[in-house]
């Protein structure tokens, strides 16, 4: 049987993913009428360089006001989910006493570390499995937004 912490980190993992992908769509779409060019550009970019290569395209394409304040506020939560599912994927975990790692459990601990200081610097949090649940919720939220904020950008196409 898994464990509470499976199902909520698969999920935000997939919703990222499905992110990362929809951003590739986007740079595709805003780069040229031959979605091939822009494919071809996104395609071995990692999730920052596509975040970053779209906010340009988006910036250089993209006029009307309202739009833009909805591109920044887009952005900015799109940066705040990848600082977030960065810290639960590529952060340390450790098993608190008293527990199995393979069983139901409430908590785990998860460290962030300061490189400057070593290790005995790191600051430990309690995280739920619910403050993931929250996390992947919150990336289903932004990859519909960003889908409509592509097809906007381009009436004709339909993506994701």
């Amino acid at each position: 049987m898994a464990g509470q912490f499976e199902l909520p980190l698969g999920r935000l993992v997939m919703n990222f993913g499905a992110i990362e992908d929809l951003l590739g769509v986007g740079i595709s779409m805003l780069t040229s009428k031959d979605h091939r060019i822009g494919a071809t550009v996104a395609r071995p970019l990692n999730f920052e360089a596509r975040l970053h290569v779209y906010d340009a395209l988006v910036r250089l394409r993209i006029t009307d006001a309202q739009k833009l304040t909805n591109h920044e506020m887009l952005m900015k939560d799109l940066r705040s989910l990848q600082q977030k599912r960065n810290s639960l994927i590529h952060g340390t975990w450790f098993d608190l006493a008293n527990t199995n790692i393979d069983k139901v459990k409430g908590k785990l601990k998860r460290s962030r570390l300061t490189l400057n200081k070593g290790y005995e610097e790191g600051k430990m949090e309690n995280v739920t499995p619910e403050e993931i649940v929250l996390e992947y919720q919150f990336a289903e939220g932004l990859f519909e937004q960003l889908r409509r904020a592509i097809k906007s950008y381009m009436p004709s196409a339909q993506p994701g």
